[in-house]
């Protein structure tokens, strides 16, 4: 039996000639809601964490909005980042053979450690920012601005190295996710900035 999919013509007895699709093998799409919550909670992640380190900069003096609201934030949704990616495994007990014995030529293993490193930088400016020492804020700068730029843009060759991934369109799509979690990070912390005393120094 052959198996036509849904919506093709059926073939034209008046032309024998014209090509047509014969048969087909139907199956489940490989993403759908579940990628596109992992690419919104990620580039929340970690544009919230960028935005709050990089702020300062253009405002000229940190706040407990980009202290501990924004980082907290960026913890949030780094977790549920994570479950989302774990969840997604087939079986999820492999996340943790991801981490123990790595296949250091794949990008889903080089996403689990920067995934791993975002979680445990985030935690320890938070752990410093709430409990100190505060001077430990300018230790941890500068590699958390490099652990969530890695973060946010490691899918982009995670696309690439997948066959048949539509969402990799050449390097721009690297950007692209850059400039998206970029986006993202400043409407979280706009939303946040409206609770009284977060932006307060």
């Amino acid at each position: 039996v052959l198996l036509r999919p849904l919506g093709s013509p059926a073939p034209d007895p008046l032309h024998t000639g014209a090509p047509r699709v014969d048969y087909d093998t139907p199956h489940v799409k490989p993403w759908g809601l579940d990628m596109a919550l992992y690419l919104l909670t990620k580039g929340i992640a970690t544009g919230t964490m960028l935005v709050s380190l990089l702020l300062p900069f253009v405002s000229g003096d940190r706040t407990p909005l980009t202290t501990v609201v924004g980082p907290a934030i960026s913890l949030v949704f780094l977790l549920a980042t994570t479950v989302l990616l774990v969840a997604d495994l087939e079986r999820p007990e492999r996340f943790f053979y991801i981490l123990v014995r790595p296949n250091w030529r794949s990008w889903l293993v080089w996403g689990a450690y920067f995934l791993t490193a975002q979680g445990l930088l985030t935690t320890l400016w938070l752990g410093a920012a709430i409990v100190g020492p505060q001077s430990l804020l300018a230790w941890l700068f500068w590699p958390l601005v490099i652990v969530s730029l890695l973060t946010t843009c490691y899918t982009g060759f995670l696309f690439r190295q997948g066959l048949a991934r539509d969402l990799w369109q050449g390097p721009q799509s690297t950007v692209d996710l850059l400039a998206q979690a970029i986006v993202e990070g400043c409407a979280v912390l706009l939303l946040a900035s409206f609770v009284p005393g977060v932006t307060a120094s």
